[in-house]
């Protein structure tokens, strides 16, 4: 009976997620981000974590949608607790630029580490930089150089 099953819901194919994100990544390669959006749309409300944090940069960018900081937040919160080590970076930008609310440094280290200790170079440089100056994070020069030396084995 598959007109109950449509009913029912459970007509529905599942999803490619893999093909699905790259129909994407080329969308916004042609810099198609309308298309990129609708598709990581898709896959973001399917609960997974790189389209989340691909949704949120969107927002935050404003690329195919009109920019707003605080859909992107809440994308990239997502992102972030699923684990996303791209999330968690973008994330901590957001915390740390303080654009749509006053930052908030601490929450930036914590995610910047996070997503550092996952092996993202962006994140890595970051934490260097802010374990260098001391300011947001008790100063550790030794510390500082480790994610510097880690960065840079990645060509950051």
């Amino acid at each position: 009976m598959r007109w109950l099953d449509r009913l029912m819901g459970r007509d529905t194919a599942p999803l490619d997620i893999k093909a699905r994100m790259a129909e994407a990544y080329e969308a916004a390669g042609r810099h198609d981000y309308a298309v990129a959006l609708d598709i990581w749309a898709e896959l973001a409300h399917a609960g997974v974590a790189r389209a989340q944090n691909n949704v949120g940069a969107c927002f935050a960018e404003g690329l195919g949608v009109e920019r707003d900081l605080k859909l992107a937040r809440r994308w990239l919160e997502l992102a972030a607790a699923s684990g996303d080590a791209v999330g968690q970076r973008n994330l901590a930008a957001l915390d740390f630029k303080g654009e749509d609310r006053e930052p908030d440094y601490a929450a930036a280290a914590r995610n910047y580490r996070a997503a550092a200790e996952q092996g993202d170079g962006p994140a890595q440089d970051m934490l260097s930089w802010m374990l260098l100056e001391g300011e947001v994070v008790p100063r550790d020069l030794l510390e500082a150089r480790r994610w510097a030396e880690a960065a840079a084995r990645q060509g950051v």
